[in-house]
C-alpha cells in the first residue's frame, strides 16, 4: 500500500479560512494519497453487508434474477452519486463533505441538521452494527449462535471491546488507522476472491448442484411482484453499498484532490459492484435458495459445504469478523473528521475540535463517537439500527446531490476541474427522493416519522445556539440571565 507522510508541525499551510470568511481554523494534514483513498472507500463499503444482506435481498425480491438486479442497479445508483460527489469534493476540498455542501448551497441550519443526524445516529449506529457483526461471528466460533438473551449480552460486551480497540488505534495516529485500513482492504478483496474461486472449483469438480439457487434463474420479469417488498430489497442492497461517499468526508486530507478523488472513485466503486455480483453468484451456484434466504452466516455455510470440517467454521468466522472490523475502522476515521470539522465551525461544542498536540489526531471527536456507539450497542437491536440510519441518510444524499445543480446555477463561473454529466444528479435525486418517501407507505411509517421528527428537532436547537438577535443568541441570553 502507498506510504503516507507522517504529520509534521503546523505551518502556514496548516490553516485555512472558511469560504464565508468568518474565521480561520486549523486544517488537518494532507496525507492521503490515491491508494489510501481507494482503501478508504473499499474499506467502508466492503463490510459485513455482502455477508449479511444477500439472504434478505433474495427473500424480499422474491426471485434470483430480481435479487441480482437489485444488486446491480443499486451499484449503478451509488456510482452516479459518487460522480456527483467528485464534483462537490473537488470544488470544496475540505473535510466535512455533505456538511460543507449543504451549508453553502442552502443554509447553515441545513448543515447543522445533517451534522445532528449523522453524528447522533448514522456514525454511532453504523459503528454499532459493524461491532455487533464482528462480535456475532467471533462468538460463533465458540458455539454461541442462538439469539438467547445471554448470548445477545455477550455480543454487546464483545462489540464494545472491538469499538474501543479501533478507536484507540485511530487515536494513536491517523497514519496507523490508514495503514490498518489499507491492509484490511487488501484482505477483504482476497477473501472475496477466495469465495469466488472456491465456488468455481467446487462446480468444476462436482458440477452445479441440482438444488442450487442458480438453477432457479429465469428471464427478468417484474410482473406479479410486490413493489413494497422490492423496495425493501433495494434498502438492504443499498445498506451493503453504504460508505460510497466516504472519501469526500476526508477530502481536506487528500493530496491533490482534483486528481486523486476522480481516480479513487472510478477505481473503487466498480470493484465493489463486481465483487458483490460475483459473491452473490458464488452463493447461488452452490447453496440452495432456501439456505440463502434463511442463513445468518452464509460464508460459514458455503465454506462448510465446499470444504467441510470444523476448521472452516473458525476460518470463515474470523475472516468475516476482520472484514467488519475493517469497515468499522474506516467509519471511525471519517466520522471523527466530520465531528472535528463541525466543532471547528462552532456547530457543536468546540471541545470536540481538539487535536492531539503532537499526533494531530481528533482525540475528542473519536471519544465522542465511541461513547455514542456504545450507547447504540447497549440500547438497540441490529435491525432497529439498520432502519434508523437508512431512513436518515438518503434525505441528505438527496439534498447534497441537488446542490450540484444549485452551485452550477449560483456559481456558473467557479472553476470545476471535474464536471459530472447533468443527467447523473437528476437521476440520482429521483431515486433518492423515492428512497426518502418510500418508508411512509410501508410498515415502517411510524419509525420513519420518528426519524424525520428527530431531524426536524435539530432546527430549534440550531436557533437556540446560533440564531442571533441584536448580536446575541438565545443561549447567550440564557447564560447571562443565569448569572
Amino acid at each position: 500500500m502507498e506510504s503516507d507522510k507522517e504529520p509534521s508541525q503546523h505551518t502556514e499551510n496548516s490553516l485555512h479560512q472558511d469560504t464565508a470568511g468568518e474565521h480561520i481554523r486549523p486544517a488537518p494534514m494532507r496525507t492521503l494519497g490515491l491508494w489510501s483513498c481507494v482503501a478508504l472507500v473499499i474499506g467502508n463499503i466492503l463490510g459485513s453487508g455482502i455477508f449479511v444482506a444477500p439472504g434478505e435481498v433474495l427473500s424480499l425480491a422474491g426471485t434470483i434474477e430480481l435479487a441480482l438486479f437489485c444488486w446491480f442497479f443499486s451499484g449503478l445508483v451509488v456510482f452516479l452519486g459518487a460522480l456527483c460527489y467528485i464534483e462537490l469534493g473537488i470544488m470544496f476540498p475540505h473535510s466535512g463533505a455533505d456538511y460543507q455542501y449543504l451549508t453553502r448551497a442552502y443554509h447553515p441550519s441545513i448543515g447543522f441538521a445533517y451534522t445532528w443526524m449523522m453524528l447522533l445516529i448514522y456514525f454511532p449506529g453504523s459503528n454499532a452494527l459493524l461491532s455487533l457483526t464482528a462480535a456475532r461471528y467471533i462468538l460463533r466460533m465458540f458455539g454461541e449462535a442462538s439469539a438467547q438473551a445471554g448470548v445477545l449480552l455477550k455480543e454487546k460486551a464483545v462489540a464494545g471491546g472491538i469499538c474501543a480497540f479501533i478507536t484507540l488505534t485511530n487515536t494513536l495516529q491517523t497514519r496507523y488507522g490508514v495503514i490498518l485500513q489499507g491492509w484490511l482492504a487488501v484482505f477483504k478483496l482476497l477473501f472475496v476472491l477466495l469465495i469466488c474461486i472456491s465456488s468455481l472449483g467446487f462446480i468444476f469438480i462436482t458440477g452445479i448442484p441440482q438444488n442450487s439457487a442458480v438453477k432457479e434463474i429465469r428471464p427478468l420479469s417484474f410482473s406479479g411482484i410486490d413493489p413494497l417488498e422490492l423496495g425493501f430489497a433495494f434498502y438492504n442492497a443499498l445498506w451493503a453499498y453504504d460508505g460510497w461517499n466516504s472519501v469526500n468526508l476526508a477530502a481536506g486530507e487528500v493530496v491533490n484532490p482534483a486528481e486523486v478523488l476522480p481516480r479513487a472513485t472510478c477505481i473503487s466503486i466498480p470493484i465493489i459492484v463486481l465483487c458483490y455480483i460475483a459473491v452473490n453468484l458464488s452463493y447461488m451456484a452452490v447453496l440452495p435458495e432456501k439456505t440463502i434466504r434463511d442463513s445468518r452466516s452464509l460464508v460459514v455455510d458455503l465454506g462448510t459445504l465446499i470444504y467441510g470440517g470444523p476448521a472452516v467454521k473458525i476460518v470463515a468466522s474470523v475472516s468475516v469478523a476482520l472484514i467488519a472490523v475493517g469497515a468499522l475502522n474506516g467509519l471511525v476515521l471519517v466520522g471523527a473528521r466530520l465531528a472535528q470539522t463541525c466543532a471547528s465551525d462552532a456547530l457543536i461544542p468546540k471541545a470536540l475540535a481538539y487535536l492531539h498536540p503532537t499526533r494531530h489526531t481528533p482525540v475528542a471527536a473519536l471519544l465522542f463517537n465511541f461513547i455514542l456507539g456504545c450507547i447504540f450497542i447497549a440500547l438497540f437491536s441490529f435491525n432497529s439500527i439498520i432502519r434508523q440510519f437508512m431512513l436518515s441518510t438518503w434525505l441528505f444524499f438527496l439534498l447534497s446531490t441537488v446542490s450540484v445543480i444549485v452551485f452550477r446555477v449560483r456559481e456558473p463561473k467557479k472553476e470545476r476541474p471535474f464536471r459530472v454529466w447533468i443527467v447523473a444528479p437528476v437521476l440520482f435525486a429521483l431515486f433518492a427522493l423515492s428512497a426518502v418517501l418510500f418508508p411512509f407507505f410501508s410498515s415502517q411509517a411510524i419509525e420513519a416519522a420518528i426519524v424525520f421528527g428527530s431531524i426536524l428537532l435539530s432546527f430549534p436547537v440550531w436557533l437556540f445556539f446560533h440564531y442571533e438577535h441584536n448580536g446575541h443568541t438565545a443561549a447567550s441570553r440564557l447564560c447571562f440571565f443565569c448569572r
